[in-house]
């Protein structure tokens, strides 16, 4: 646990440096399903809120529950795409599971990923970032 959280840490100390821009979709169920103690649940809701509605370099937004996607994939778990403006738009996916990531480098996949996250943004209610930041507002207040 100690090495996950110094991990964290340290992506977030790097992303304040930088100029990396994050662009986040959620299912609902990432807001609506408790995975730790309310007191500490809340304060995790409550920053995801803040960085939402403050950070300028970070778009959160929530899918709609009826989400639908077009091409038959659907997220089977979570995944993160990384487009490095150097070497020439190189694009990686890193796809989370229960056990272990995977690192995705093969451009047809990587497309694949790129086609599922398009249908996701598109999807994610309306495109209305103050709406997905009300909704996890919502679900913080709610947990307590």
């Amino acid at each position: 646990v100690i090495g996950m959280i110094n991990g964290r840490l340290r992506r977030q100390e790097e992303f304040a440096n930088s100029k990396a821009i994050l662009d986040i979709r959620l299912e609902p169920q990432v807001i609506d399903r408790r995975s730790a103690p309310v007191d500490v649940w809340h304060q995790q809701l409550m920053h995801l809120y803040e960085v939402a509605t403050t950070h300028p370099r970070v778009s959160i937004q929530i899918l709609r529950s009826k989400a639908v996607y077009g091409t038959g994939y659907l997220p089977q778990n979570p995944f993160t795409i990384l487009t490095y403006r150097r070497p020439s738009g190189l694009s990686l996916v890193d796809a989370d599971s229960n056990d272990a990531g995977r690192l995705i480098t093969d451009p047809v996949l990587v497309r694949r990923y790129e086609t599922l996250f398009d249908q996701m943004t598109s999807e994610a209610l309306a495109m209305d970032k103050a709406t997905s930041a009300r909704l996890i507002y919502e679900a913080a207040e709610s947990c307590q």
